[in-house]
């Protein structure tokens, strides 16, 4: 008795948009396609779920290097601020800037 050979009568293609991928899926019956279907779902799920945390990831260290490029110019900027005041001659004196008259009462 000659084998009969099996036919794959049912089949689909997946596309994952965001992993920019695609695959034919084939099954020899509706309930063993869902089940191939599911499993392939859940797979990718797991995949752009990490790809996702890795570029957002990526990005929050981006932004990070360039905050604390921004602070050092910044504290840059500052010392030099503070440098020039400290070594300024015609400050006035914090006293001789003093009012010692007595407020007008009401």
């Amino acid at each position: 008795m000659a084998k009969r050979k099996s036919y794959l009568v049912y089949s689909t293609i997946l596309r994952n948009e965001y992993l920019s991928v695609s695959k034919e899926l084939k099954a020899r019956s509706s309930l063993e396609l869902n089940l191939k279907i599911e499993d392939q779902k859940r797979k990718w799920a797991e995949q752009e779920t990490r790809q996702r945390e890795k570029e957002r990831t990526s990005d929050l260290k981006t932004e990070s290097e360039y905050m604390n490029k921004q602070a050092e110019e910044n504290q840059k900027k500052y010392g030099e601020i503070l440098r020039a005041i400290s070594n300024a001659k015609d400050i006035p004196s914090w006293d001789s800037m003093m009012q010692h008259k007595p407020f007008m009462e009401f």
